[in-house]
């Protein structure tokens, strides 16, 4: 079950990710491999990352906004 205190770790791992994701395209390392390889070894892995945390974010703030889990579906 999401509790209310796990909102500011899954903002730390949505951070933390995105962050990531902008030094390596920042640092310009996918000019380096293709885009195959940038989708299969970058892209792909760190999404869940970055997507699954974002979800747990916005549960975390329904629950407290609307203080029932009505948006977990009970």
């Amino acid at each position: 079950m999401i509790r209310t205190s796990d909102h500011p770790l899954f903002w730390q791992w949505v951070y933390v990710s995105s962050l990531y994701w902008v030094s390596f395209f920042v640092a310009g390392r996918q000019k380096h491999i293709t885009k195959r390889d940038l989708y299969t070894y970058i892209v792909a892995p760190n999404a869940v990352w970055v997507f699954v945390p974002m979800f747990g974010l916005y549960i975390s703030v329904r629950l407290i906004l609307d203080g029932s889990y009505a948006v977990l579906g009970f």
